[in-house]
């Protein structure tokens, strides 16, 4: 710091979480009841309490201030299970439960110092390479939130039955249900007033007057933290699978039925799937094109309807195994994305993050793959072994091509940008005692 003159940023969140859970038993049932709920602080740099202001704030670099709590009464999430097994041979059990997954990027994404303060600092260098000059470049404008926004949260209803059909076959079936709610993002405030909502959206600003809170220099289309209206995810499952042991086999196969889909991707946020590590300050949202009416209804980027598994080994006589894995899986879903359907509102001309058809309306290709495995054991001694082991990755050589280029403006178009790795080999030795 002392060097750059780049102070540090310092986005905290603090939490505290109670949990309450119970299980109990009668007769044949099992039942377990928890209760979790939590207070979370989100702390920027930047801003003081100023009763005598518009916005209720006034400047103060590098100052700490409690940008967003989310209070106990706010995060309360039943859990309930129930499982029904008269005879260790079946089970069959039901649960729902409600998360309030943790918010990660905000502390960092809506702290004012990031404007305030010198963030970044772009440097130039001579033809031979020598520093000759420092320009400070700040970062964007801290932001307010909208009053009265719900935390996110995830419903899911599980529901699944077991059977033991016989000393060698175990069979399981389940059907899964996940919804998640009340999206937070980024946006301009008056993106529902200019960026053509369509009927049913409400046409407000998501902070009204904030034009007028010069102190902070803002105006009425800068960036607030908002509960996106209508935004949401959902997911339906169905899971099979059949389990057969031998007593020198072992096969497992599995098949998912699967289909997630909403019009908050947050997978499909930036070229790579991020994991949701930007939740909150994302494209999503970012001005003309980019709303969640923008298109964005769809099957998401992490949908796979398909997914078969298929796994077994068997034992040899002579301290030997060999081993298979298999599985197919139904391709990505991608959309095109230009600035062609949004001329009308907006001056930039770049398609990047702007959808021009429905979410997920194509797909790559499927994919399969198998892998191969040979071990033997060279035991010696009481206590001692030497494991060789010969892999086989992707024996057929499947590079199946994914996250396809889907800009309209950019050479590529409609092109993988990465594929499954190629048919590979690995030996190992190993010496255990």
């Amino acid at each position: 710091w002392a060097e750059t003159g780049i102070e540090p940023l310092n986005g905290i969140i603090e939490s505290q979480v109670i949990e309450l859970n119970d299980v109990w038993r009668k007769g044949d049932w099992t039942f377990n009841l928890g209760l979790v709920f939590s207070n979370d602080k989100m702390f920027g740099e930047g801003l003081r309490p100023n009763s005598s202001n518009p916005s209720g704030w006034e400047l103060a670099p590098g100052n700490k201030y409690v940008m967003k709590e989310i209070g106990f009464d706010e995060t309360i999430s039943p859990r309930l299970a129930a499982t029904w097994s008269p005879n260790g041979k079946d089970a069959l059990y039901a649960s729902w439960a409600r998360y309030y997954p943790g918010v990660s990027s905000l502390p960092r994404a809506a702290s004012w110092d990031r404007r305030l303060t010198i963030r970044d600092l772009y440097v130039q260098f001579d033809a031979d390479g020598n520093q000759i000059g420092t320009d400070p470049y700040g970062g964007t404008s801290g932001k307010l939130f909208q009053e009265g926004i719900d935390p996110r949260s995830v419903d899911e209803y599980l529901l699944g039955y077991d059977k033991q059909i016989s000393r060698t076959w175990t069979g399981r079936i389940h059907v899964r249900h996940r919804q998640a709610r009340d999206f937070w993002e980024d946006t301009n405030n008056n993106s529902r007033s200019t960026l053509d909502p369509p009927e049913g959206v409400p046409t407000e600003d998501y902070i009204p007057g904030l034009g007028t809170y010069e102190e902070l220099g803002l105006s009425d289309s800068s960036y607030v933290i908002a509960q996106l209206d209508g935004a949401f995810t959902r997911y339906y499952e169905v899971s099979t699978e059949a389990e057969w042991r031998g007593s020198n086999a072992f096969l497992r196969a599995s098949y998912v039925w699967s289909h997630y889909y909403g019009n908050f991707d947050q997978d499909n946020m930036e070229a790579d799937n991020d994991f949701a590590t930007y939740y909150g300050s994302s494209y999503i949202a970012d001005g003309a094109g980019r709303q969640v009416w923008n298109y964005r209804y769809g099957n998401l980027r992490g949908d796979r309807r398909h997914k078969l598994k298929v796994y077994g080994f068997y034992n040899f006589a002579w301290n030997g195994t060999v081993g298979a894995y298999g599985i197919y899986q139904s391709g990505e879903p991608w959309e095109l994305h230009s600035v062609e359907p949004y001329i009308n509102i907006t001056g930039s001309r770049s398609s990047y993050h702007r959808f021009g058809e429905p979410a997920g309306s194509n797909l790559t290709d499927s994919h399969y793959q198998l892998d191969l495995s040979y071990t033997q054991n060279f035991p010696f001694g009481n206590r001692f072994n030497i494991m060789l082991r010969g892999e086989v990755f992707n024996v057929t050589d499947n590079q199946t091509g994914y996250a396809v280029q889907p800009r309209v403006d950019r050479s590529g178009f409609g092109e993988p940008t990465r594929f499954f790795r190629p048919r590979r080999f690995q030996l190992t030795a190993a010496f255990q005692f």
